[in-house]
């Protein structure tokens, strides 16, 4: 889970394809617009300016920040990075480095996750590999809540993402109903989280 933010779209993008290929599940926006997403586990800012330097919040993430020459002091909580041609490798880095999960079995409240294992209170739901990448992105962002327009863009979908989006937890929380427990997914007035049920039992 790591969202890039860059107002450099083709620098942005080509970092994103880095990751993607690499199976990292990841989103870009420009970096303008920072204060309109919620920040997953890993939030990446691309050379921004010191006045957008200034605006970063410490929120919950793991906040890393890629550029050159840097002239501002940051604070501790933020992770200075070069910006050039390995800046890819050095996220990825940084990632598995910090990142707890996805390391083995992840058991989070009632729910189970080993590969492409995915287990709701003792029984196993089969999810496809777009559906286990939703259910990743929320449960592992467990105490945050996403807008649609947001967490629609982690997916890629063949149709209007946040129409996508919509479906793809129809489905997914008729598939859990089905095999007996209550639904993983809460959407409500364009916001989208896991269900706490299930995330904090």
């Amino acid at each position: 889970m790591i969202l890039l933010l860059d107002n450099n779209e083709f620098r942005r993008h080509d970092i994103y394809l880095s990751l993607y290929m690499k199976k990292y599940i990841v989103a870009e926006h420009a970096l303008e617009y920072m204060d309109y997403y919620t920040k997953p586990f890993m939030t990446v800012y691309i050379n921004p300016t010191t006045s957008e330097l200034e605006k970063i919040k410490n929120e919950d993430t793991l906040c890393v920040v890629a550029k050159n020459n840097l002239k501002f002091k940051v604070p501790e909580w933020m992770t200075v990075i070069p910006l050039d041609k390995n800046t890819a490798k050095e996220i990825m880095r940084i990632y598995d480095e910090k990142c707890p999960y996805g390391k083995g079995r992840d058991i989070i409240g009632i729910i189970g996750i080993e590969g492409r294992k995915f287990a709701l209170g003792g029984t196993y739901v089969y999810l496809t590999p777009k559906q286990m990448k939703v259910v990743k992105v929320l449960l592992y962002n467990r105490e945050k809540t996403f807008p649609l327009y947001d967490i629609s863009s982690y997916i890629d979908f063949r149709t209007e993402p946040e129409k996508g989006f919509l479906m793809m937890i129809s489905d997914l929380n008729m598939k859990c109903r089905n095999a007996g427990r209550e639904n993983i997914i809460k959407h409500h007035k364009g916001q989208v989280c896991i269900c706490p049920g299930v995330a904090f039992y």
